[in-house]
């Protein structure tokens, strides 16, 4: 897909005091001496994202006339249903012809089902939320996720580990282990995931188990054989806390594994966080999630816009 290397439809869609902004945003951004980030702050209802689009404009025309090959923006919002809302009437806005076919992208962790797509497209919109892509070890994750995952480690662990049900009650969580097997057996058979991303991924893992038998810590493959022995045991409705926690723990470290993956495969070049305030823990260190949203922020030549409706 070719992007238009002219946006005047988008510029003149904004009002002199919006246009006049997108011009000293992408100045800082991408003139003499660039600033890793920049913060717009205003009252609501002036215009955020006007703006915003139009500094993705500025970007997309800055990384085309260095010949990027790729070009990833992600939208980074406290509410999953507000970020692809407003990433769609960015793509509108835009009018880059074939944009509006990306699939969105709500958790990090899925992105290798996307990853093919992504690859045929000059330019990317990706939508994620912090609380989904960044905080993995609060929880398990949703369904999509942990068949991913189970079919990621069958690739690498090998159907001795993975086959039979034991393995699948490890994954199942608390959704129905009947209809989740069927679903994760199919998931697998079915599953068209990026080789380049999965080799990745593949190549985490060990090193993360390599890093955890230096330090005389189980790694994540011996973790799930007691995991799939204690839960092979035990009926779902009498599994003691400690269990669950260690599960819960266990799927956290693969999520983790993988989202840090993902970010790499990504390659973002700008990335915008709507309404910052609200997730500014991410941006001083004092999220737990932090360390992982900086793998995104600091990613090489990366951008920030920062929005906020509060003057900040």
């Amino acid at each position: 897909m070719k992007a238009p290397a002219d946006f005047g439809h988008v510029y003149a869609g904004l009002k002199d005091f919006q246009r006049d902004t997108v011009e000293h945003v992408a100045h800082h951004l991408y003139g003499e001496n660039p600033a890793r980030r920049f913060l717009v702050a205003d009252e609501v209802g002036l215009g955020k994202t006007l703006v915003a689009t139009g500094v993705v404009a500025k970007a997309i025309e800055h990384h085309l006339a260095r010949g990027t090959k790729r070009i990833d923006v992600v939208y980074i919002c406290s509410n999953g249903d507000i970020a692809r809302q407003n990433t769609t009437r960015l793509v509108t806005r835009l009018g880059i012809p074939g944009l509006d076919d990306v699939r969105p992208i709500d958790r990090m962790t899925l992105l290798p089902q996307a990853a093919r797509h992504l690859n045929r497209q000059r330019v990317n919109i990706v939508a994620l939320t912090p609380g989904t892509s960044f905080n993995l070890r609060s929880s398990e994750g949703i369904a999509r996720e942990l068949m991913l995952l189970y079919t990621l480690l069958w690739d690498e662990w090998g159907s001795e580990v993975l086959r039979g049900n034991p393995a699948l009650r490890v994954f199942a969580g608390w959704s129905g282990f009947s209809g989740f097997a069927q679903r994760a057996r199919r998931y697998r058979s079915e599953a068209d995931l990026d080789p380049a991303l999965s080799a990745d991924f593949h190549k985490a893992l060990r090193q993360r188990d390599r890093h955890a038998r230096k330090n005389g810590e189980p790694t994540l493959r011996e973790e799930f054989d007691e995991l799939r022995q204690l839960f092979y045991r035990e009926r779902k409705a009498k599994r003691p806390r400690e269990h669950l926690d260690r599960r819960r723990a266990f799927i956290g470290e693969l999520r983790t594994v993988l989202a840090r993956t993902c970010i790499h495969a990504l390659q973002p070049e700008l990335v915008i966080l709507d309404e910052f305030q609200r997730f500014k823990g991410l941006l001083d260190g004092t999220d737990p999630a932090s360390d992982l949203a900086h793998v995104l922020f600091d990613y090489p030549d990366v951008r920030l816009l920062l929005l906020s409706a509060t003057p900040y």
